[in-house]
């Protein structure tokens, strides 16, 4: 599913991650977490998940041009995880999730808005992967998560 500029509202606590850093290595890959080819998924007021367009990778998540919080890339995919509607769901492991380093994961608390995926730089004909993409908050508590 192609999600880039559309806008899907969010509540909540969320969790702005590599959807791998989710789930127990022996249930991955989870289907309809990472759409077809990776190409991304979303469920409603649940997750939103896209393939980085650079791998594996690192970002910061950013609010006001200020560095709020890391996240980490290892399967070329990273999303935004409302962790009261994942913490349930048979696939979530508490545990892993626990045992993440603080650098893999960014918490956005209380947020109410839109979140959009965005082409931040069009492929070239280089490009191993394609577009590279960055997730963006827009409501009560405006952010932007972006490879570095």
């Amino acid at each position: 599913m192609d999600m880039v500029n559309v806008q899907v509202p969010f509540e909540g606590d969320l969790l702005i991650t590599d959807p791998c850093y989710l789930v127990e290595d022996s249930h991955w890959p989870v289907d309809g977490l990472c759409g077809d080819d990776i190409n991304g998924a979303y469920q409603d007021n649940t997750f939103l998940t896209t393939a980085t367009g650079g791998g594996d990778l690192n970002g910061t998540v950013t609010a006001d041009e200020d560095t709020i919080g890391e996240y980490g890339v290892d399967c070329g995919m990273f999303g935004v995880f409302n962790y009261e509607a994942i913490r349930n769901l048979e696939w979530f492991s508490q545990p892993k999730f626990d045992s993440l380093p603080k650098c893999c994961f960014t918490w956005i608390m209380g947020f109410k808005g839109t979140v959009t995926v965005k082409i931040i730089k069009q492929a070239d004909v280089d490009d191993a992967y394609g577009p590279l993409y960055e997730i963006v908050g827009a409501g009560n508590f405006d952010w932007k998560a972006s490879p570095l």
